[in-house]
């Protein structure tokens, strides 16, 4: 079988004996709309306020007020003062999918207002 020729039917026919693909909004996220986190994935760190919260095609979350965290301070003083050594703010809203997602941690300190 060429995956390539195969018809939209039988397609679906495949998703439904794998589980279709959900589109509606995590419920068990442990975060909601509104909150600050810290995301680390496989490669990257970011920091931000939650603005949205999707499940499709991957599980992903919209960050704002945020950016990427080049280098933390010791990652346990970064979690309880927000200290960072170098950060990259993010001028616009930016999404993350959860797929590459280590942990997210709950953010409780001031979001940063400018790169450094």
């Amino acid at each position: 079988m060429n995956i390539n020729d195969l018809t939209l039917g039988q397609i679906r026919e495949v998703q439904s004996l794998l589980g279709a693909v959900k589109t509606e909004a995590i419920s068990e996220f442990p975060y909601s709309i509104g909150d600050a986190i810290l995301h680390r994935s496989v490669t990257f760190v970011h920091v931000g306020r939650i603005k949205s919260i999707g499940a499709w095609p991957v599980p992903w979350i919209q960050l704002e007020d945020g950016g990427w965290i080049a280098e933390t301070a010791r990652f346990s003083v970064t979690l309880a003062t927000g200290d960072l050594s170098e950060f990259e703010k993010s001028e616009k809203p930016f999404v993350i999918f959860l797929g590459a997602s280590v942990e997210i941690w709950a953010w409780s300190g001031e979001l940063p207002k400018a790169s450094k």
